[in-house]
């Protein structure tokens, strides 16, 4: 997530359209350990306007690792995010950040109200939080931490060996529910070592799918009232769909004209006449 919101690039499903400032604080990896990830991640050019930051980063002028309820680690944190310009802030894990019971609903208090004022800035707060013993449960502690949140995004461990599989869904969205609501993704690194969804799980994307399939047998100008008409789609859909397809290069231009990976995956997807 990181390295996509910091050189632009896209995340799974959804684009960034321009690199942002981001600041993680990685609240359980020694400094030595983060050094040697940002080294195998980026290479010699490293980010050049994010940061990345230990708990132990804040020691030096608190005594104590990072905790987020600390209202004087709290301040340190603001004044990074304004002197750096810094558009996400990322904590991952939460929990090592806590000197509070996280199953209290009334120490949720001591530090969510603080996040809210950041994202109120124009920040965007990420937090990175473990589900409980139940996964279906999702997020574990108090409850009442959620309430402040506009997004909340579950991933459950589609319980494979070979990589890292799992089901993403939406556990609770303010606003209207991106698409696809739900999928399934596996942990690969293409090329330039950024996340990427693998060709046949994309191929489990129908909407998707169809979609393709309609613009390869439509050739012409492309109307997309029509389009979500004969599809059985809202107009605002189709345009999520279309950005969807963007981001995994299976479509280019105002025409939406697909790519040779769009072009594979509907042939992949068409019945072979020949049998």
């Amino acid at each position: 997530l990181l390295m996509s919101i910091d050189q632009g690039k896209p995340f799974m499903y959804w684009k960034v359209p321009t690199p942002r400032r981001v600041l993680l604080i990685d609240t359980e990896m020694p400094r030595r350990l983060i050094q040697s990830r940002l080294q195998n991640w980026f290479g010699r050019k490293k980010p050049d306007s994010s940061l990345v930051l230990s708990a132990a980063a804040f020691r030096s002028a608190t005594n104590s690792h990072f905790k987020l309820d600390n209202e004087q680690h709290q301040e340190l944190l603001h004044s990074l995010v304004v002197d750096r310009q810094v558009d996400v802030v990322i904590i991952d894990p939460l929990a090592p950040a806590l000197d509070c019971d996280e199953n209290s609903n009334n120490d949720v208090g001591l530090y969510m109200p603080f996040l809210t004022e950041l994202r109120d800035e124009g920040v965007t707060v990420v937090l990175s939080h473990h589900s409980g013993k139940a996964e279906e449960s999702g997020q574990r502690g108090a409850s009442r931490r959620r309430d402040y949140l506009d997004l909340s995004i579950q991933l459950i461990n589609a319980k494979v060996l070979k990589n890292a599989r799992f089901t993403t869904k939406f556990d609770k969205v303010r606003e209207e529910t991106p698409e696809p609501p739900t999928w399934t993704s596996e942990l690969m690194w293409d090329e330039a070592f950024f996340w990427a969804l693998s060709s046949n799980l994309l191929r489990d994307d129908e909407p998707l799918v169809r979609s393709l399939i309609y613009l390869y047998e439509h050739t012409g100008k492309l109307n997309v009232t029509e389009m979500a008409e004969d599809l059985g789609y809202r107009r605002n859909r189709m345009y999520s769909i279309f950005n969807r397809a963007a981001a995994h290069g299976l479509l280019v231009g105002k025409n939406k004209e697909l790519t040779e990976k769009g072009i594979y995956l509907v042939m992949e997807a068409l019945p072979d006449e020949s049998e």
